[in-house]
């Protein structure tokens, strides 16, 4: 039980480093393409009602 909670932890530290060295640069578009994908599925989920650009901004 205890080896998987390290390999995990392990994952996390590894994840939270690389998110700490990142450019703002970087980190600006990550955010873009994740607002982008998140509204591109909300349309292809038929959630109409929340897609509209002043509702989702």
């Amino acid at each position: 039980m205890l080896l998987p909670r390290m390999k995990l932890a392990v994952i996390f530290d590894r994840a939270f480093h690389a998110m700490a060295d990142m450019h703002w640069r970087m980190l600006w578009i990550l955010i873009a393409f994740h607002a982008a994908s998140s509204w591109a599925m909300l349309g292809a989920a038929g959630e109409t009602g929340l897609r509209a650009a002043a509702d989702f901004l």
